[in-house]
């Protein structure tokens, strides 16, 4: 086949004719399975977050705001002690989230690979990166609220590059008793981060800091989950490592993916438009459940 020019790579419409965008997948011979490339699964659902499915466009939900004070000791006949303890509200926004996808009638009549398969997991894939992105960094202004912005900050590293088993320890101790139940809790990290701290081991002066405990887990009996949406441990006055209990982070979603064809919108050039949609939202549901821990500035 021949080939021309794409002007914006990944914004071409599926063809026959150029080699990127169709072309490499109608020739005889050909091997009939596209080869995917693989993406990290979303870590909001590698923990016990709180899921809420509503076909609604916002879900209210309250919290505890001040905790009821502990109990007075009081005399025969002295006045009770009052304390009521408030409450707020938490508002979950559901955004949407599009992709659109352009295939040429030839490719669909030409076209002898799984393409229909291959599709429909390249969309589930680029859905959970799209979910590590929004549940990580979003601000919570016209968009979800990701788990960094609305964590606390706990410790600073001593060093640049360089992450000491003390420094994950104190992460992992500001999270207050009440919240620090290992089987709610996990670390999320950057690959590279995990990888950099199982290989590291500690120090000379607490060597095995990081050797598999009776609780299990990856580190001190906690699970540590990728999220490459998270700065590694090398990028100066990164916010690189989070600890927290995750059934306190809510993600609201509407059921599943709607994916509409329309044959027609551009029938004059001979395109058939496919157009995908999810609506995501989410936020922290209390910020003293989770802190990260600060890369010390260079």
């Amino acid at each position: 086949h021949g080939s021309y020019f794409v002007g914006d790579e990944g914004k071409a419409a599926w063809n026959v004719n150029d080699g990127q965008t169709g072309g490499f997948l109608v020739p005889d011979p050909l091997y009939n399975q596209i080869i995917a490339k693989r993406n990290i699964a979303s870590w909001v659902r590698q923990v016990p977050c709180q899921y809420f499915e509503t076909p609604a466009d916002h879900l209210l939900v309250p919290r505890e705001s001040t905790s009821m004070t502990d109990f007075v000791k009081t005399a025969e006949a002295g006045s009770y002690d009052e304390n009521e303890g408030t409450v707020t509200q938490k508002d979950l926004i559901q955004y949407k989230y599009t992709k659109l996808t352009k295939v040429a009638e030839e490719f669909l009549m030409y076209n002898g690979t799984n393409w229909e398969s291959w599709f429909a997991n390249a969309l589930g894939r680029a859905v959970a990166g799209t979910e590590n992105t929004i549940y990580t960094t979003a601000t919570g202004t016209s968009e979800p609220e990701g788990i960094v912005p609305g964590a606390t900050v706990a410790n600073t590293t001593a060093t640049t590059d360089v992450i000491l088993p003390s420094e994950l320890t104190t992460l992992i101790g500001n999270l207050g008793s009440g919240y620090n139940i290992s089987s709610e809790c996990a670390l999320l990290m950057a690959n590279v981060t995990k990888w950099y701290l199982k290989g590291s081991g500690g120090t000379a002066v607490v060597p095995f800091a990081y050797v598999q405990t009776p609780q299990d887990g990856d580190f001190f009996g906690y699970k540590a989950v990728v999220d490459d949406d998270l700065d590694p441990y090398t990028t100066a006055s990164a916010k690189c490592v989070v600890f927290g209990n995750m059934t306190y982070y809510a993600v609201i979603e509407k059921p599943g993916m709607v994916i509409q064809r329309n044959p027609y919108l551009y029938q004059a050039t001979g395109q058939i438009g496919i157009f995908a949609s999810i609506f995501r939202g989410g936020g922290v549901l209390q910020a003293e459940a989770f802190y990260y821990l600060t890369n010390k500035s260079s």
